[in-house]
């Protein structure tokens, strides 16, 4: 827990709570972004992949088999568009778009049909994974984050695909320049040892005792394996996923 927290992106103090997968991790950011701000609605991404359970897999909008005979799901959610600025569903090009993705939520959303008072958070994975892996424009991350804070909205990233140095970064959401207020961590944390990790702002988790808790959550040996995985990464292999990326790039650019 200690280690996390120091390597979550942000000033101030972390909290870490232990689960056994990336969606029970994300269902204890799901409930603790309700707790702690009160709000009853949230906003999701079109095409975003958050967990198979019934909170994360209401937050999933990837594939309709994956939530057919399972409604209803929890209310209040609202999917919005990916920056997908290859296929772009406003039909406009980057950068000239002005990131109308972005300001749409406020501009529409916000005037229309969400009271932003009343969102708790907005769930996003910093780098689409099941959606297509979609790399958003570099400012996507950063204004959305603007907005999030101009309201006291929770900024959640989903870092269970996109975490554990798989881009070259300890975490994803670094590329962005962004610190979000709860990360979702769990895949490639403990080398197949089961463990889901939520970290958040210390400020934020104010649980009372026995709001949330995991039988199985934070076991020894997948913290010990976490604790060696996160060795491995920090000594080559965060720097070798940054050279192979670059490479990777290249080819395709030439």
């Amino acid at each position: 827990a200690e280690k996390l927290a120091s390597l979550a992106p942000g000033e101030g103090g972390k909290k870490v709570y232990f689960g056994n997968s990336g969606a029970e991790a994300v269902e204890a950011a799901f409930k603790l972004a309700r707790w702690h701000t009160k709000g009853e609605l949230n906003i999701a991404f079109f095409g975003a992949f958050h967990g198979r359970t019934m909170g994360a897999l209401s937050l999933t909008a990837s594939k309709t088999i994956q939530k057919k005979h399972y409604y209803p799901f929890v209310p209040g959610i609202t999917h919005i568009p990916y920056a997908y600025c290859y296929r772009c569903p406003y039909n406009l090009r980057y950068p000239q778009c002005g990131l109308e993705c972005v300001h749409w939520v406020e501009d529409t959303l916000f005037r229309t049909a969400m009271p932003p008072e009343e969102v708790a958070a907005i769930f996003v994975e910093p780098i689409q994974g099941e959606g297509g892996y979609i790399v958003p424009p570099p400012e996507f991350h950063r204004e959305l984050y603007k907005i999030a804070k101009k309201y006291n909205i929770l900024y959640v990233a989903d870092e269970v695909q996109s975490g554990m140095s798989r881009t070259g970064k300890m975490f994803a959401m670094e590329h962005f320049g962004v610190a979000p207020d709860i990360m979702a961590l769990a895949k490639g944390i403990a080398s197949g040892m089961p463990l889901g990790a939520m970290v958040a702002r210390a400020d934020i988790m104010d649980w009372e005792a026995g709001s949330h808790a995991s039988t199985f959550g934070g076991n020894p040996v997948s913290c010990q394996a976490a604790l060696a995985t996160i060795q491995l990464l920090e000594e080559e292999l965060m720097a070798n996923a940054e050279a192979q990326g670059e490479r990777l790039m290249r080819g395709l650019r030439e």
